[in-house]
């Protein structure tokens, strides 16, 4: 695996966890 993709996919799982708790927060 090159190291781009891995820290664009650690990138993207951050990304996506916040959103979520964002998410939750809200309601």
């Amino acid at each position: 695996m090159k190291p781009k993709l891995k820290k664009f996919r650690l990138q993207y799982y951050t990304l996506r966890t916040a959103y979520r708790v964002m998410e939750i927060t809200q309601l």
